[in-house]
């Protein structure tokens, strides 16, 4: 909702009836800073078992089946903090890289340990 006073910043995972399954994020947008939707985006994983929401610098990790918080991550950093992000297909050792954005900086992740391998310009 978006548009006036008390606006909120809703992420709600529905069904193909419209039926809602889960209310992942339900944020009041500060006055302040009206620009937090535009920090904000959704990205599945390539074979759909896990969801990502990014919201200005902080990534929450969703398994599919049951909506479930798998793991939570915050990046403080101003010049890297993620306003999208992607995760990687498994390697054949079953590890997980995360690719962030904030626009300026691409930065690449490993989920299995939280350690930063490398930053790339965009």
């Amino acid at each position: 909702k978006s548009g006036g006073v008390g606006d909120t910043l809703r992420v709600r995972v529905i069904d193909l009836q419209g039926n809602t399954l889960s209310e992942l994020l339900n944020r009041k947008i500060p006055e302040s800073d009206k620009g937090l939707p535009a920090r904000s985006g959704c990205t599945w994983s390539p074979d759909g078992a896990t969801l990502l929401l990014v919201i200005d610098g902080e990534i929450n990790v969703y398994e599919t089946t049951g909506w479930k918080l798998m793991s939570h991550y915050r990046v403080n950093h101003p010049t890297t903090r993620p306003i999208r992000a992607a995760l990687s297909p498994p390697d054949e050792t079953g590890n997980v890289r995360l690719a962030t954005s904030s626009g300026r900086l691409a930065n690449l992740w490993d989920l299995s340990d939280r350690s930063h391998l490398s930053t790339f310009r965009t």
